[in-house]
């Protein structure tokens, strides 16, 4: 029973392996004419409510709203602008927004989701669902998709595949991410003769090599535990085993016992011995990674999509002209090949299901103004993201040259799960936990990989 949405969830992962991320690599870009640059929402005042002819704007509601789109992160600008243009389309609805720093956010959200005190719209994470469901805080939000069939159909496949719980819709995805890039300074390895790492063996090489001339590796900021799960052991684990491998760990009777996981969890540790990352890499956190690559310290760091509009906005400008992007060093003795990018949507928004009348219409409305194909143009030109939706068009002359290389990257990805996107919250918590201590020379691969999956038969009622 604990696994019947992580199952479904596979299913439809499943639908998008081998294939590019919908919406971004394979979507023709079209300029968009200045008649529609500003991306307007007001489309959304017109649509019906659940009444047939009345429409959002005849009441005046207030809306209480949670997320992370804080300063200094790479989506602010696009939540201040969705934002603003919401407001001035819909002059009758008032918005009250709580902005929290992401590690605080998923804290306090998931408190909230026990003591059924959320606020009116939030966004949550696709993982939580079970939890969320079984504690009577949310409900499906099919019924709301199937009144708007154009809205609900643009959402793609790959997209929803993290929000489904027992055949049911249960957040709205704002993104697809590729998780597991490697950023790297282009003019640092040119300047001192190193060769960028196609697979394992020349990214060890690479390390001794930096090192030698007094340049950290690899930046990495590891501090509340879930970067290096998220965006290195996510992929290096499908790396090792295989996707077929990685499936079966998530949603299958695989072992984290088995080869391909504590083989992983000893590469991590190999890198540390080998000075591959700066040595605080457990005292800071991704911001503070960022700037240790942004400002010429470290020759590159692994992170996702999600961290290119924030590394741009802090990196110095000669440093990020000169950052390129790329997938994830092959093992030579792996079963998965160079080309597979850990990736999906963690996140989507929430109704509160005790909404009524023209507030639960008015949150409906702004949900759509985060997900639709007008925020969808403003995530890529403001954001870098890629967005969920499949049918949307952008001013390419607006797309960083650094986020184009994303877009080219998801033409030929596969892609597969992404663990704390598809792990229950106590199975992903001891995994980060595990992973952070073998890192820290604290626990041994074995022993981190036998917590690891003492917890999963637990859950699974073994």
């Amino acid at each position: 029973e604990k696994y019947i949405m992580k199952k479904m969830a596979a299913l439809a992962l499943a639908m998008i392996m081998g294939l590019s991320v919908s919406g971004c690599g394979a979507k023709e870009v079209k300029p968009v004419p200045e008649t529609t640059s500003g991306g307007e929402t007001a489309t959304a005042a017109d649509q019906k409510t659940e009444e047939g002819t009345k429409t959002a704007s005849d009441e005046k509601v207030e809306l209480s709203v949670m997320h992370f789109f804080v300063e200094g992160d790479g989506r602010y600008e696009l939540g201040k602008e969705t934002f603003r243009k919401f407001k001035e389309a819909h002059p009758n609805i008032s918005i009250a927004e709580e902005a929290i720093a992401h590690d605080l956010y998923v804290t306090k959200v998931q408190t909230l989701g026990v003591t059924n005190d959320l606020p009116d719209v939030f966004l949550m994470k696709g993982a939580w669902t079970e939890d969320f469901v079984n504690a009577g805080t949310i409900q499906p939000l099919n019924d709301i998709l199937d009144k708007d069939p154009e809205w609900r159909d643009n959402f793609s496949e790959g997209a929803l595949a993290n929000h489904i719980y027992d055949g049911k819709i249960y957040s709205l995805p704002f993104t697809v991410d590729l998780n597991a890039l490697m950023y790297y300074n282009e003019k640092m390895f040119t300047d001192n003769n190193i060769k960028v790492p196609e697979t394992y063996g020349e990214f060890l090489t690479m390390c001794k090599q930096f090192n030698d001339v007094g340049i950290i590796p690899m930046a990495l900021g590891n501090k509340d535990q879930w970067l290096v799960p998220t965006a290195s052991l996510s992929c290096w684990v499908a790396l090792k085993g295989g996707p077929d491998y990685m499936n079966q760990l998530c949603f299958q009777d695989a072992k984290y016992t088995e080869a391909p996981y504590v083989d992983t969890l000893r590469v991590l540790k190999e890198l540390v011995d080998a000075k591959a990352f700066n040595s605080d890499f457990n005292s800071i956190d991704n911001y503070q990674m960022y700037a240790v690559a942004g400002n010429g310290e470290a020759a590159s760091f692994i992170a996702g999509s999600w961290g290119v509009q924030t590394y741009l906005d802090t990196a110095d400008p000669e440093v990020a002209a000169s950052t390129k992007i790329m997938v994830l060093p092959a093992f030579e003795d792996g079963k998965g090949e160079r080309g597979i990018v850990a990736g999906g949507s963690g996140w989507g928004w929430q109704i509160n299901p005790k909404l009524e009348g023209a507030k639960r219409d008015a949150a409906i409305e702004l949900v759509k103004a985060l997900t639709d194909k007008n925020f969808a143009k403003d995530a890529v030109e403001l954001a870098s993201i890629v967005p969920a939706v499949t049918d949307y068009t952008y001013d390419e002359s607006k797309v960083t040259p650094l986020f184009a290389q994303v877009l080219d990257i998801a033409k030929d990805a596969t892609l597969t799960p992404v663990f704390d996107q598809v792990l229950s919250t106590e199975l992903s918590d001891i995994q980060n936990k595990t992973t952070q201590d073998v890192m820290a020379g604290g626990m041994t691969p074995e022993d981190a990989a036998a917590k690891v999956q003492e917890v999963k038969d637990r859950l699974a009622g073994k």
